[in-house]
């Protein structure tokens, strides 16, 4: 859903955003993470929004993509430690940039910085585009004047989060690719093929049998009903992809129903558990309070064990526990090697350390995961393949063997 929030930055100006979230409260959440005081949070009531959770225009409107960020961050890191005026570095950025989203952000951040706004408020301002990560981290970068720090803390991180998506998609891109050419083959077959073979149980004047009579009412059907058929399935795939990208709650009900799935539960928990090192490390590299870092971390996160762990956690620091402590209590929700270094590396003074080798650990072992899940479907589909054409050939090709050898004799 799609709200309207009014609030208060702890300098006393009052900001306006609009935010996804899936309820008031999870506005309301993210108003604290940023530090900002609520005056009013307001639903959207227009309709296309109630159904899609954003208007048309932005589900067709291109958003900032991982690589114009992560060239945002370095192009500013860069410029600011050579000593460039933050304003006159996004009037140069503005010139670079082709993504016309980027530079309408650009544009925003520089009247906004004109209006004696801070710098984190434009990046909160865009919310579909910026994760709530990615603004605590140039808030803490503005607040402490290590602005060009961050730039390459997040820089690192995107990187990373690249490199991730890259291995991931290549990894699914074979056996996808081999699902797809086997769906095409078979419709081929079916459509065309095997209404050849009908013709000639009609000029032998042969009942089929039942299951050839099945093969050919599907073939029939597909014939005169194809091409409906298959925009019916292009609209819906088109549908899903929108709903899945653009909007907050077609991201939660995927995700939800992805965790719930046996085969892919244990990626997806590898994927948070490095998603939260990553970020948490940061937000600790960064200066973020502890308890904020653990807030918008969790936020990031698709696991609902892990999200009610990191809830509890919070709530347990917030009354004096270490966070080594806090961790080691939620061993079941989190890999023991986890909230074991946690509570070493805390005492040893190393947190973020810690956090970003582990960041890196978990990035492998989510490469290895997929490639040895990839190396196990491959030859499943390839079997189901072979099941199905043996299967039509059973079918089809040999009672029509029969028949033929039965009439020669």
């Amino acid at each position: 859903m799609l709200f309207k929030y009014k609030a208060i930055t702890p300098e006393g100006k009052v900001v306006e955003g609009e935010i996804e979230r899936e309820s008031e409260s999870e506005v309301l959440r993210f108003l604290k993470s940023q530090e900002l005081t609520p005056l009013s949070v307001k639903e959207k009531k227009a309709i296309v929004e109630k159904i899609f959770g954003a208007s048309l225009k932005k589900i067709f409107k291109k958003g900032i993509s991982l690589e114009d960020q992560l060239f945002l961050v370095r192009y500013l890191g860069l410029m600011l430690r050579g000593g460039v005026d933050l304003l006159e570095t996004l009037t140069v950025l503005e010139k670079d940039f082709q993504n016309p989203a980027i530079k309408r952000f650009l544009i925003f951040s520089r009247e906004s910085l004109k209006k004696g706004r801070s710098f984190y408020e434009s990046f909160s301002a865009f919310p579909h585009d910026f994760s709530p990560t990615f603004v605590a981290l140039i808030k803490a970068g503005e607040v402490s004047g290590k602005l060009d720090e961050v730039c390459k803390i997040l820089a690192q991180n995107i990187e990373r989060e690249i490199e991730l998506k890259r291995k991931l998609k290549s990894a699914l891109t074979y056996p996808i690719m081999l699902i797809i050419l086997a769906i095409i083959v078979l419709s081929i077959v079916i459509t065309f093929s095997i209404p050849k073979i009908a013709v000639i149980f009609e000029e032998i004047s042969r009942e089929p049998p039942l299951f050839n009579k099945i093969i050919l009412s599907l073939s029939f059907f597909l014939r005169k009903y194809g091409i409906f058929l298959l925009l019916s399935i292009v609209t819906l795939v088109v549908f899903i992809y929108l709903f899945y990208q653009k909007t907050l709650t077609g991201k939660r009900f995927f995700q939800n129903l992805i965790v719930h799935l046996p085969i892919v539960k244990k990626v997806v928990e590898k994927i948070d558990v490095q998603k939260f090192t990553q970020n948490f490390s940061a937000m600790v590299e960064a200066g973020v309070p502890i308890l904020q870092a653990i807030e918008v971390s969790r936020d990031t996160l698709t696991t609902p064990k892990m999200k009610l762990a990191l809830d509890r956690i919070a709530e347990k620091i917030k009354k004096g526990v270490t966070i080594g402590e806090a961790f080691l209590e939620e061993k079941k929700a989190f890999p023991l090697t986890l909230v074991s270094l946690i509570s070493i590396s805390e005492k040893a003074g190393r947190l973020s350390f810690t956090l970003k080798e582990l960041s890196d650990f978990f990035a492998g072992e989510i490469d290895a995961t997929v490639k040895s899940l990839t190396s196990l479907i491959e030859p499943i589909i390839l079997m189901m393949i072979g099941g199905i054409v043996a299967l039509l050939a059973l079918g089809v090709i040999v009672p029509l063997y029969q028949t033929v050898t039965t009439m020669a004799q």
